[in-house]
Protein backbone atom coordinates (compact mmCIF):
# COMPACT_ATOMS: atom_id res chain seq x y z
CA UNK A 1 0.00 0.00 0.00
CA UNK A 2 1.55 3.13 -1.49
CA UNK A 3 1.54 5.99 1.76
CA UNK A 4 -1.04 8.35 2.72
CA UNK A 5 1.89 11.70 1.36
CA UNK A 6 2.18 9.71 -2.02
CA UNK A 7 -1.72 9.20 -2.34
CA UNK A 8 -2.01 13.16 -1.68
CA UNK A 9 0.31 14.02 -3.91
CA UNK A 10 -0.80 12.17 -6.68
CA UNK A 11 -4.31 13.77 -5.74
CA UNK A 12 -3.34 17.49 -5.93
CA UNK A 13 -1.61 16.57 -9.13
CA UNK A 14 -4.38 14.77 -10.67
CA UNK A 15 -6.71 17.96 -9.41
CA UNK A 16 -4.20 20.70 -10.98
CA UNK A 17 -4.49 18.40 -14.02
CA UNK A 18 -8.26 18.58 -14.24
CA UNK A 19 -8.13 22.19 -13.78
CA UNK A 20 -5.95 22.98 -16.37
CA UNK A 21 -7.89 21.18 -18.62
CA UNK A 22 -10.84 23.15 -17.75
CA UNK A 23 -9.60 26.15 -17.61
CA UNK A 24 -8.65 25.42 -21.49
CA UNK A 25 -12.04 23.79 -21.95
CA UNK A 26 -14.68 24.77 -19.85
CA UNK A 27 -13.37 27.85 -17.76
CA UNK A 28 -16.95 28.94 -16.82
CA UNK A 29 -16.82 26.60 -14.80
CA UNK A 30 -13.88 28.11 -12.90
CA UNK A 31 -15.15 31.59 -12.11
CA UNK A 32 -12.85 33.91 -10.57
CA UNK A 33 -13.25 34.64 -6.98
CA UNK A 34 -12.25 37.63 -4.96
CA UNK A 35 -10.37 39.77 -7.89
CA UNK A 36 -9.88 39.14 -11.63
CA UNK A 37 -6.65 37.74 -11.48
CA UNK A 38 -6.29 34.80 -13.44
CA UNK A 39 -3.75 32.61 -11.10
CA UNK A 40 -3.16 32.81 -7.33
CA UNK A 41 0.17 31.36 -6.34
CA UNK A 42 1.10 30.40 -10.12
CA UNK A 43 -2.15 28.12 -9.62
CA UNK A 44 -4.26 27.84 -12.37
CA UNK A 45 -8.08 28.64 -12.06
CA UNK A 46 -7.00 31.01 -9.17
CA UNK A 47 -8.96 30.13 -6.02
CA UNK A 48 -11.78 28.15 -7.82
CA UNK A 49 -8.41 25.91 -9.14
CA UNK A 50 -6.88 25.96 -5.62
CA UNK A 51 -10.60 24.57 -4.51
CA UNK A 52 -10.52 21.49 -6.69
CA UNK A 53 -6.64 20.48 -5.98
CA UNK A 54 -7.44 20.47 -2.31
CA UNK A 55 -10.23 18.79 -2.58
CA UNK A 56 -8.74 15.81 -5.07
CA UNK A 57 -5.82 15.95 -2.42
CA UNK A 58 -8.48 14.93 -0.03
CA UNK A 59 -10.38 12.78 -1.93
CA UNK A 60 -7.66 10.56 -3.21
CA UNK A 61 -7.18 9.50 0.83
CA UNK A 62 -10.64 8.54 0.91
CA UNK A 63 -10.61 4.65 -0.66
CA UNK A 64 -7.97 3.51 2.33
CA UNK A 65 -10.98 4.21 4.77
CA UNK A 66 -11.23 0.40 5.30
CA UNK A 67 -7.77 -0.26 6.60
CA UNK A 68 -8.04 0.36 10.53
CA UNK A 69 -4.32 1.40 11.02
CA UNK A 70 -4.52 3.62 7.46
CA UNK A 71 -3.59 7.41 8.27
CA UNK A 72 -7.63 8.22 7.05
CA UNK A 73 -9.32 5.42 9.29
CA UNK A 74 -7.58 6.95 12.04
CA UNK A 75 -8.61 10.33 11.41
CA UNK A 76 -12.06 9.36 9.66
CA UNK A 77 -13.45 12.30 11.50
CA UNK A 78 -11.17 15.04 10.43
CA UNK A 79 -10.70 13.48 7.01
CA UNK A 80 -14.46 13.72 6.69
CA UNK A 81 -14.47 16.81 7.84
CA UNK A 82 -11.92 18.31 5.49
CA UNK A 83 -13.73 15.67 2.66
CA UNK A 84 -17.42 17.62 3.48
CA UNK A 85 -15.60 21.09 3.47
CA UNK A 86 -13.51 21.14 0.12
CA UNK A 87 -16.45 19.24 -1.66
CA UNK A 88 -18.97 21.87 -0.22
CA UNK A 89 -16.49 25.05 -1.21
CA UNK A 90 -16.70 23.33 -4.20
CA UNK A 91 -20.53 23.05 -4.64
CA UNK A 92 -20.08 26.72 -3.30
CA UNK A 93 -18.24 27.75 -6.67
CA UNK A 94 -19.83 25.62 -9.15
CA UNK A 95 -23.31 27.42 -8.28
CA UNK A 96 -22.18 30.45 -8.83
CA UNK A 97 -23.02 32.16 -6.46
CA UNK A 98 -21.68 35.56 -4.08
CA UNK A 99 -18.60 34.91 -2.00
CA UNK A 100 -19.97 33.44 1.05
CA UNK A 101 -21.92 30.82 -0.26
CA UNK A 102 -18.29 28.53 -0.76
CA UNK A 103 -17.84 29.38 2.83
CA UNK A 104 -21.48 28.96 3.70
CA UNK A 105 -21.73 25.51 2.12
CA UNK A 106 -17.86 24.37 3.21
CA UNK A 107 -19.21 24.92 6.88
CA UNK A 108 -22.59 22.86 6.02
CA UNK A 109 -20.52 19.69 4.36
CA UNK A 110 -18.08 19.74 7.02
CA UNK A 111 -20.65 19.85 9.96
CA UNK A 112 -22.06 17.02 7.85
CA UNK A 113 -18.46 14.84 7.54
CA UNK A 114 -17.89 15.18 11.07
CA UNK A 115 -21.39 13.70 12.19
CA UNK A 116 -21.21 11.06 10.10
CA UNK A 117 -17.62 9.65 10.67
CA UNK A 118 -18.44 6.84 13.46
CA UNK A 119 -21.39 5.66 12.11
CA UNK A 120 -19.83 5.46 8.54
CA UNK A 121 -16.76 4.34 9.11
CA UNK A 122 -18.05 1.18 10.86
CA UNK A 123 -20.94 0.89 7.56
CA UNK A 124 -18.04 1.02 4.79
CA UNK A 125 -15.55 -1.86 6.56
CA UNK A 126 -18.52 -4.04 6.76
CA UNK A 127 -19.75 -3.82 3.11
CA UNK A 128 -15.94 -3.28 1.78
CA UNK A 129 -15.07 -7.03 1.74
CA UNK A 130 -11.93 -6.61 3.25
CA UNK A 131 -8.82 -3.67 2.46
CA UNK A 132 -8.26 -3.05 -0.73
CA UNK A 133 -11.70 -4.26 -2.16
CA UNK A 134 -14.81 -2.61 -3.05
CA UNK A 135 -13.78 0.81 -2.08
CA UNK A 136 -10.67 0.43 -4.03
CA UNK A 137 -13.01 -1.18 -7.16
CA UNK A 138 -13.01 0.44 -10.40
CA UNK A 139 -16.66 -1.37 -10.25
CA UNK A 140 -17.89 0.84 -7.26
CA UNK A 141 -16.26 4.28 -9.66
CA UNK A 142 -18.04 3.12 -12.67
CA UNK A 143 -20.99 3.28 -10.60
CA UNK A 144 -20.37 6.48 -8.79
CA UNK A 145 -19.79 7.80 -12.84
CA UNK A 146 -22.67 6.55 -13.84
CA UNK A 147 -24.76 7.62 -11.32
CA UNK A 148 -23.26 11.32 -11.68
CA UNK A 149 -24.04 11.76 -15.22
CA UNK A 150 -27.70 10.19 -14.67
CA UNK A 151 -27.95 13.41 -11.85
CA UNK A 152 -26.57 15.75 -14.26
CA UNK A 153 -28.84 14.53 -17.32
CA UNK A 154 -31.72 14.63 -15.07
CA UNK A 155 -31.57 18.41 -13.36
CA UNK A 156 -30.93 17.61 -9.81
CA UNK A 157 -28.40 20.92 -9.99
CA UNK A 158 -24.86 20.22 -8.51
CA UNK A 159 -25.52 16.93 -6.52
CA UNK A 160 -23.61 14.82 -9.28
CA UNK A 161 -20.50 16.70 -8.44
CA UNK A 162 -20.72 14.16 -4.94
CA UNK A 163 -20.73 11.05 -6.37
CA UNK A 164 -18.62 12.30 -9.71
CA UNK A 165 -15.66 13.58 -6.98
CA UNK A 166 -15.48 10.09 -5.23
CA UNK A 167 -15.41 8.49 -8.02
CA UNK A 168 -12.41 10.99 -9.28
CA UNK A 169 -11.00 10.08 -5.53
CA UNK A 170 -10.93 6.23 -6.35
CA UNK A 171 -9.13 6.65 -9.40
CA UNK A 172 -6.71 8.88 -8.28
CA UNK A 173 -5.67 6.23 -5.05
CA UNK A 174 -5.47 3.35 -7.55
CA UNK A 175 -3.34 5.17 -9.67
CA UNK A 176 -0.72 5.23 -6.90
CA UNK A 177 -1.33 1.33 -5.46
CA UNK A 178 -1.43 0.22 -8.70
CA UNK A 179 2.19 0.24 -8.81
CA UNK A 180 2.83 -1.82 -5.42
CA UNK A 181 3.69 -5.25 -5.17
CA UNK A 182 0.71 -6.68 -4.50
CA UNK A 183 -1.60 -4.54 -7.09
CA UNK A 184 -5.38 -4.10 -6.50
CA UNK A 185 -8.45 -6.23 -7.53
CA UNK A 186 -10.04 -3.63 -9.63
CA UNK A 187 -12.93 -5.48 -11.03
CA UNK A 188 -13.60 -6.66 -7.40
CA UNK A 189 -16.56 -7.96 -6.57
CA UNK A 190 -16.27 -9.80 -10.07
CA UNK A 191 -12.93 -10.99 -9.96
CA UNK A 192 -10.28 -10.81 -7.03
CA UNK A 193 -7.32 -11.19 -9.72
CA UNK A 194 -4.85 -8.21 -8.67
CA UNK A 195 -3.40 -5.98 -11.48
CA UNK A 196 -0.34 -4.32 -11.25
CA UNK A 197 1.16 -1.66 -13.34
CA UNK A 198 5.03 -2.56 -13.11
CA UNK A 199 6.79 -6.25 -13.24
CA UNK A 200 8.04 -7.83 -10.24
CA UNK A 201 11.88 -6.07 -9.86
CA UNK A 202 10.54 -2.31 -10.70
CA UNK A 203 7.36 -2.95 -7.76
CA UNK A 204 9.71 -2.81 -4.85
CA UNK A 205 10.18 1.04 -6.00
CA UNK A 206 6.75 1.60 -7.20
CA UNK A 207 5.79 4.03 -5.29
CA UNK A 208 9.12 6.02 -5.41
CA UNK A 209 8.93 5.94 -9.17
CA UNK A 210 5.30 7.18 -8.53
CA UNK A 211 6.24 10.27 -6.36
CA UNK A 212 8.80 11.13 -8.96
CA UNK A 213 6.28 10.87 -11.87
CA UNK A 214 3.72 13.07 -9.71
CA UNK A 215 6.07 15.78 -8.87
CA UNK A 216 7.34 15.21 -12.69
CA UNK A 217 3.60 15.99 -14.15
CA UNK A 218 2.89 18.43 -11.32
CA UNK A 219 5.92 20.54 -12.42
CA UNK A 220 5.11 20.43 -16.13
CA UNK A 221 1.31 21.37 -15.83
CA UNK A 222 2.72 24.02 -13.61
CA UNK A 223 4.91 25.55 -16.11
CA UNK A 224 2.71 24.83 -19.37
Amino acid sequence: MSGFQTHALVGGVGGLGLVTSLERTHAALLPQIGGDSAALLGIPGGVSGAAVIVASAFLALVPDIDEPHSFVAQRVREVLLLVGLALGIALGILAHGPLWLPLAAGAVGGAAGLLSGTWLLKGIRAAAGGHRRFTHSLVLAGGLALLAGELGRTGAGLVWLVPAAFAWGIVLHDLADLVTPSGLPLLFPFSNISIRLLPAPLCRYGESLMVVAALAVGWLLLRG
